[in-house]
């Protein structure tokens, strides 16, 4: 997304950024000493989100509050807090509030299956979608505190094709970091070619 985010901010268009977690349970590469950064890691990525934007040319950012939920089948995906556990009406209203706010024309969120599995890409999946029919929908979340309906035209599915996936596989094959009959096999991650459309 960061290319089209870019382009967009660079247009002149209003970009927000909307973060469901605070990035708590990542992994760290980058710094000389990740047992130090993990125990802090929510502000680090904080900071790294705001250079990020910078670096994009956008301005607005929100976290919609969550705490990360760690990859898939970890302990961290049972914390109450994290967004795999949240309410999803209560967190479906949180980005509701916040399109009725900033007024959207278009709105993103990941694809059905997260991009590559991780619990909350699949959440900003639900949530993102939910929240794109949920804001002009007064019955399921009515107006609050001057609120007024607001419903955006276009919802982006964030993915990538297949074919670069099976790409990336012959590269590892090619490497010798991958094996032939991994190399091989269809693809879980990213979605099938035909399905993208622009």
């Amino acid at each position: 997304m960061g290319g089209s985010l870019a382009k967009y901010a660079a247009a002149g268009h209003d970009v927000t950024v909307v973060t469901a977690t605070g990035g708590e349970e990542g992994e760290v590469h980058n710094h000389d000493d990740p047992d130090e950064v993990k125990t802090r890691l929510g502000e680090v990525r904080a900071v790294e989100i705001r250079d990020a934007l910078d670096i994009l040319g956008v301005d607005r950012h929100a976290f919609l509050g969550y705490r990360d939920s760690g990859m898939m089948g970890e302990q961290s995906n049972g914390n109450a807090d994290s967004f795999w556990q949240a309410d999803f009406m209560e967190a479906t209203g949180r980005l509701v509030r916040l399109i009725r706010e900033l007024k959207p024309h278009v709105v993103t969120a990941y694809d059905p299956f997260g991009g590559y599995g991780h619990p909350d890409h699949i959440q900003v999946h639900r949530i993102g979608t939910a929240a794109f029919y949920g804001a002009g929908d007064v019955g399921r979340f009515p107006l609050e505190d001057g609120e007024q309906v607001w419903e955006p035209s276009k919802l982006y599915w964030a993915t990538f094709p297949r074919s670069a996936v099976r790409r990336m596989q012959e590269m590892q094959l090619e490497a010798g970091t991958m094996t032939a009959e991994e190399a091989a096999a269809e693809p879980a991650a990213g979605s099938r070619d035909e399905d993208i459309t622009t």
